[in-house]
């Protein structure tokens, strides 16, 4: 049975959210959060808050380069 008759295009490897692309950003984005939560803790840290701001920029540049290499197939 071919992968087009049970419903799958065999060029497909990732299920949607499952790619290198998606996990790196997912990581790197949540790590901008934490930073962004203890600048914020007890009273706001602007310099903590554009570090964070930073590494978010960061994780989205990332995950477009994976993409852009192939290691996101959505």
């Amino acid at each position: 049975m071919s992968h087009s008759a049970i419903g799958h295009a065999p060029e497909e490897k990732y299920h949607h959210g499952k790619s290198p692309a998606s996990y790196a950003f997912s990581i790197i984005f949540m790590v901008a959060v934490v930073v962004a939560v203890v600048g914020m803790v007890p009273a706001p840290n602007l310099t903590l808050l554009i570090i964070a701001g930073v590494i978010a920029l960061a994780a989205w540049i990332t995950w477009a380069a994976l993409r852009g290499m192939g290691r996101d197939n959505v």
